[in-house]
């Protein structure tokens, strides 16, 4: 089947695919009784093309879809797509194996999506610390996703494992709050565009939280280095940073983009401050750490990332 043009958002209010409202409670569970959409005893090939798709304000390029719906699994055997300059492979299984939900396993490759473009596309992502106005640069990911969906395809959050392996490249910043806050916190007064040449993180969504560690920026104002958690379901964040005071204190703008250009640092050796930023995400707090304190954050981090990569291990291991 060929597409040349359409409309997802027209088409699924259309009601053509049959499947309930997305009206959920807390608990992630559907108002409407479901409907499946699985194919008891046959298998049926589903390859499609499109020229170009709509969704909200963006749109995807020559989509290629291969899928196999059967009576116990829905296989993904190719997604693949053009979006916001970037290209997108995905592939994956969802499995019948639940009387009232779906459990999915998707593998997906996102090579050099332009940020600016991706934001106004999906309307900021309902957040306002990055938008379109002052972020820039190109991303790439590749990420592991073990979903728990109810019979809408409506994601269960808390269920829900998410391993991202994310770079950004040529990043520019301006005005970001919860960086701007920190670094006047620590006595840095100047308003300069915050450039990242490249930046790489590993993160993890585990039990409806995001968690990384290890995240060093190697920027034009300061070297730092993040590690902590956001809760997406409670909007709440608690992230530790550890910033340079030498980068801040003794060296000159110039000095410090040189640094930046040629991708040096030097914070195991510098002046350090370590700060904490507790509490609701649009009005967070910010206090100074001890080193003793920001070590054990550390350490009580560390051990909900390794339940999160035995958590993924386990469900690798009951796919294969």
């Amino acid at each position: 089947m060929h597409i040349d043009t359409l409309y997802v958002d027209k088409f699924l209010k259309s009601e053509a695919l049959g499947l309930p409202d997305n009206d959920t409670g807390k608990k992630g569970k559907s108002s409407v009784m479901p409907k499946k959409i699985f194919i008891p005893k046959s298998q049926l090939k589903l390859n499609t093309t499109a020229d170009r798709l709509y969704y909200q304000n963006g749109s995807v390029d020559q989509l290629q879809l291969e899928i196999v719906y059967g009576e116990d699994v829905i296989d993904i055997k190719q997604l693949d797509f053009f979006f916001a300059d970037g290209h997108i492979s995905t592939k994956g299984k969802v499995f019948n194996s639940d009387e009232h939900a779906y459990q999915a396993f998707i593998n997906s490759t996102v090579e050099v999506v332009d940020i600016q473009k991706a934001l106004l596309s999906f309307n900021e992502f309902n957040q306002a610390v990055f938008n379109s106005d002052n972020s820039r640069g190109k991303l790439s990911w590749d990420s592991q996703l073990f979903l728990t969906l109810n019979h809408s395809f409506f994601p269960i959050t808390r269920d829900n494992l998410w391993k991202f392996e994310i770079s950004l490249h040529e990043g520019e910043f301006k005005k970001i709050e919860p960086i701007e806050k920190a670094l006047f916190f620590v006595g840095h007064k100047a308003k300069d565009d915050l450039v990242v040449s490249e930046l790489d993180i590993d993160a993890y969504l585990y039990d409806g939280k995001v968690l990384f560690r290890d995240v060093f920026m190697n920027d034009n104002i300061a070297d730092l280095d993040l590690f902590g958690e956001v809760d997406i379901i409670d909007s709440l964040i608690d992230i530790g940073m550890e910033i340079s005071l030498t980068d801040l204190l003794l060296e000159s703008k110039k000095e410090r983009m040189a640094e930046t250009k040629a991708k040096e640092s030097h914070l195991d050796s510098d002046m350090k401050v370590f700060l904490k930023m507790q509490g609701p995400l649009a009005e967070h707090k910010l206090k100074l750490s001890s080193g003793r304190k920001f070590k054990k954050s550390r350490s009580d981090l560390d051990k909900l990332i390794n339940q999160a990569e035995a958590s993924l291990e386990a469900r690798k291991n009951q796919k294969q």
